[in-house]
């Protein structure tokens, strides 16, 4: 999910309309050259640069919208390791 926010450009908003359609009107009707899409690695550098900036709620907030963690604190069922401790030794 993270690293989906790291590949958008913008958000939009909620009935905005084509963005593409309003840069090519606000731009005499020349359509603006695409952004190349970021590599794997930049868009890892970029997430872990957002991530390094959000307080702990906000990151809390991000791994619940994530299914990571519930609301309630604990980890979801795919995150969490529910095996019984085996004696080492």
């Amino acid at each position: 999910m993270i690293l989906k926010m790291a590949r958008t450009t913008g958000a939009r908003k909620k009935g905005s309309g084509n963005p593409a359609s309003a840069k090519k009107r606000a731009n005499g009707g020349h359509q603006p050259k695409a952004e190349a899409p970021l590599s794997d690695d930049a868009a890892r550098r970029l997430v872990l640069q957002k991530l390094g900036t959000m307080s702990q709620k906000k990151l809390f907030e991000v791994a619940v919208r994530a299914g990571i963690y519930t609301e309630s604190g604990k980890l979801t069922k795919p995150y969490r390791d529910d095996r019984k401790p085996t004696p080492t030794g």
